[in-house]
């Protein structure tokens, strides 16, 4: 992943943390791209733009749900998707959802936006300059 993709990441990331959304609703989605994905490239469809959207709709109108906040989780997500995914090829949106819903559980342990997560004291997470293999070993040491 390039630095924009790592910044549309933790902008996923955070949005997510910010309103709240279950973490686990998005590893769901990220679940389902990836069948959907595959299904696709055997009929030759590489776009995800559009079923995203219309499966996103699908969701917060009739999706399942098994808690009043599900709903809210839904539309938290294809708020941050539609903002954030729509110039993305699939194979690259799965991927930063992928990484977004890691980065979710990271800032769910450790939500401190300025706290340095490297070795440079002046990178931050609120700068979205930060190698983000740095902040994952912060995250694995023990406490």
């Amino acid at each position: 992943m390039n630095e924009q993709h790592w910044q549309v990441a933790e902008a996923i990331a955070r949005a997510l943390q910010q309103q709240k959304t279950d973490v686990n609703e998005l590893k769901k989605l990220v679940s389902y791209l990836r069948w959907w994905q595959n299904r696709q490239l055997e009929d030759g469809v590489h776009h995800l733009g559009s079923h995203l959207v219309e499966y996103l709709d699908n969701l917060v109108i009739s999706g399942e749900t098994r808690s009043q906040q599900t709903q809210g989780y839904y539309q938290t997500l294809k708020k941050v998707c539609q903002d954030n995914l729509e110039m993305f090829a699939t194979d690259t949106a799965i991927e930063i959802l992928g990484w977004a819903a890691r980065l979710a559980v990271y800032y769910k342990l450790d939500p401190q936006p300025n706290e340095p997560i490297c070795e440079d004291e002046n990178i931050t997470n609120r700068g979205m300059k930060t190698s983000k293999p740095a902040a994952f070993e912060r995250a694995k040491r023990p406490q």
